[in-house]
């Protein structure tokens, strides 16, 4: 039966029995908080249509045009961009998705911005496409707000795309209508590609609505191409599932082209999973995930004021926390101490760009139990350090 306590039940000997990357990367003594993998268990009605794929024995080709549908609905009523099926493009989660749209806008030499901090694999993507990368720079006493005088500095005649993450992985921020409205002004003005990584739009604190940037006037609309998925929401990034659109249908258009025997859509088990992740009836799910991560992220918030030198950003979306550490130490630096010394798994902030130095990006979407001794083991390593 199911209990919402579910979301607090995962202990380290559980996970450590379990497969997946993010608790066999290291010895089994050390405490995994390095990548965003949530350390819930699988939704029922998500492991009933896997389990009922196999009993039918669907491994053949298949039809996707059902979950298109689906999707298109979805972004309709949740995004507010009206598509068809047709112009929805199954994807391997949402990096294809932005390798896509940069294959689409950019030539080699052309400029991509990004914000620094923002998730790594941004940079490796642009930077394997022979492209230049242009960080807009955030700023953490700002709460790191995007402001769009800042973008403006770092447009060129040669800047042909612009990444955005909302919410934002690692910072946490989650875009209001002002910074969007911002950065979709200076895209449309001067005529700027923008490709909107939505992937963690379910994950927002303390009542927040998510805005899909290119629902804010057909303008943006037509210049922009979003993408989404579920591996962040529902724990499932093995099944590498993805999606994306523009309303644009010439952008639609030469993405398939682009696409044509490389992307290739999702398998059949996430066929049968994608229409429970969008159906209304696993709200619950999304409810009682969200409670149990206010509780853990104001755990954190306790924590970390109580540890003396370190800046907890507030989290507005995603379960990815990004504190910055006043010791001294370089995020390599801590990210070495952590693991050696405190036995627990990091993520170096400069990962995430130059303004990432003297943070470390920690996921937090886990029980009580493994963040309360994560958190012990980094609390006790500070403690040997000179403020």
């Amino acid at each position: 039966m199911y209990n919402e306590d579910i979301f607090n039940s995962s202990t380290i000997e559980g996970m450590l029995a379990a497969p997946g990357r993010k608790w066999h990367r290291y010895p089994p003594d050390v405490i995994p908080l390095w990548i965003a993998d949530p350390d819930f268990p699988t939704a029922p009605g998500i492991r009933k249509v896997i389990q009922q794929a196999i009993d039918d024995e669907d491994f053949l080709y298949s039809d996707n045009t059902k979950v298109r549908n689906i999707l298109a609905e979805k972004i309709a009523t949740k995004n507010g961009l009206q598509v068809s099926k047709d112009e929805v493009i199954l994807t391997n989660g949402v990096e294809p998705a932005l390798w896509l749209a940069l294959k689409y806008s950019c030539k080699p030499g052309d400029e991509v911005v990004i914000t620094d901090p923002s998730y790594n694999e941004f940079k490796k993507i642009i930077e394997a496409s022979d492209c230049k990368v242009k960080y807009w720079k955030l700023d953490f006493k700002n709460r790191y707000k995007h402001d769009s005088e800042e973008l403006k500095k770092i447009i060129t005649n040669k800047t042909k795309l612009i990444i955005n993450c909302n919410p934002s992985n690692p910072t946490g921020r989650v875009l209001n209508s002002e910074e969007l409205k911002g950065l979709a002004d200076i895209a449309i003005d001067k005529k700027i590609t923008v490709v909107s990584d939505e992937l963690w739009e379910d994950i927002l604190f303390d009542d927040r609505k998510h805005i899909t940037l290119a629902s804010l006037n057909p303008e943006i609309s037509d210049q922009t191409i979003t993408a989404w998925g579920f591996s962040k929401t529902w724990g499932v990034a093995g099944l590498q599932s993805g999606y994306c659109t523009s309303t644009n249908k010439d952008i639609i258009s030469e993405l398939k082209k682009i696409g044509t025997g490389i992307i290739q859509g999702v398998n059949n088990i996430a066929l049968r999973a994608i229409p429970v992740m969008v159906d209304r009836h696993s709200d619950y799910w999304k409810r009682d995930m969200m409670k149990h991560l206010h509780y853990i992220r104001d755990l954190c918030y306790k924590r970390f004021e109580e540890m003396g030198s370190v800046e907890a950003p507030e989290l507005q979306g995603t379960y990815l926390m990004f504190p910055k550490f006043n010791y001294g130490l370089k995020s390599i630096e801590l990210e070495k101490m952590f693991l050696e010394q405190g036995k627990v798994a990091l993520s170096p902030g400069t990962n995430f760009g130059p303004n990432g130095e003297y943070h470390m990006r920690i996921q937090i979407g886990t029980s009580e139990e493994i963040i309360g001794e994560g958190l012990n083991r980094i609390e006790s390593c500070l403690k040997t350090l000179k403020k």
